[in-house]
């Protein structure tokens, strides 16, 4: 029974996000809503639950890409205002946010965006937060319940709050 639903969510998102059904492979019903682009890649995997749904939204003048072989666990949420990109072969842990916009200001300024770049073969671990005007280095892994706020270099691993540089990755391992 499992297969014959991940097969129709997986028919059914790939139709809704206008994709090859074999490029998409969903495990649960997921909240998405599109007003601007969506760029996916070959081999999206998304692990969504009823209890702890996938959050997917993109604002008029938004834009996602992601791109092949990223899995997205249980109960992340995407908020792409401006321009969200997810590199190649990234995991992304159950329940992290990657939010770029403030979505209210400060003193009657509007609120603050910026995009995201989160670069190739990094792990998101559990909870983390991404926020606006972060680049995340190819080959970097995000400790769990890290919030994000500043760019991560390539092959590190970050962690805390707010995240820190905690090791530095040997490039060849």
């Amino acid at each position: 029974m499992d297969k014959v639903r991940a097969r129709f969510f997986s028919r059914y998102y790939a139709f809704l996000l206008s994709l090859p059904p074999d490029s998409l492979n969903v495990t649960g019903k997921c909240r998405i809503a599109i007003e601007g682009v969506i760029e996916i890649e070959r081999g999206l995997y998304i692990r969504s639950r009823n209890y702890n749904r996938v959050e997917i939204s993109v604002g008029r003048e938004g834009k996602l890409k992601i791109g092949e072989s990223v899995f997205i666990n249980q109960g992340v949420r995407i908020v792409a205002t401006t321009t969200v990109t997810i590199g190649n072969n990234t995991h992304i842990g159950d329940e992290t946010i990657i939010i770029d916009n403030d979505f209210h200001g400060v003193k009657g300024n509007p609120p603050k965006k910026g995009p995201i770049e989160i670069g190739s073969n990094v792990w998101i671990a559990s909870r983390a937060i991404i926020l606006r005007n972060v680049k995340i280095g190819d080959n970097s892994i995000v400790g769990a319940n890290s919030v994000v706020t500043k760019d991560v270099p390539p092959n590190c691993i970050v962690a805390g709050n707010p995240a820190k540089v905690v090791r530095i990755l040997d490039e060849n391992s």
